[in-house]
């Protein structure tokens, strides 16, 4: 199968809105259940007495449509690559959800670090969909 490049930018739109609202659907039910949702803070002005600070709203929406947009470009730059594109995308983007979950341990409850894994398998997941449906085209 080869990528239609044509509809990558789309279904990196509906990969980001669908797995934004579905990591904001699992941030609001963690936050009602009594986790924090904390991670140590990169910028000390934010951090709580503990040198902590809770992932913002803004942050889920921001890290999974960013994320998701540049996982189109990489989906575009294997097209040009390589003869198995989709293939290819798919062996990346589970490393690259492998790696981000390494910044997950610096959650300090365990209840944490669970959600937060689930939501960055979320935003993996809902990308792979988006650009291997979105985006096939038969050879020919």
């Amino acid at each position: 199968m080869n990528v239609n490049t044509s509809r990558i930018l789309r279904a990196a739109l509906i990969g980001a809105v669908v797995g934004s609202i579905a990591n904001m659907l699992v941030w609001v039910i963690a936050l009602q259940v009594g986790l924090t949702l904390s991670v140590p803070a990169m910028d000390p002005s934010m951090a709580d007495a503990s040198g902590l600070m809770q992932v913002p709203f803004i942050a889920v929406i921001l890290a999974t449509a960013i994320t998701t947009f540049i996982g189109g470009g990489v989906l575009a730059l294997l097209n040009r690559i390589s003869a198995t594109p989709y293939r290819l995308f798919q062996i990346i983007a589970i490393v690259f959800v492998a790696v981000s979950m390494v910044g997950v341990l610096g959650a300090p409850a365990n209840g944490d670090k669970i959600v937060l894994g689930i939501m960055h398998i979320i935003a993996g997941a809902v990308a792979i969909w988006a650009f291997t449906t979105m985006t096939t085209q038969a050879k020919g």
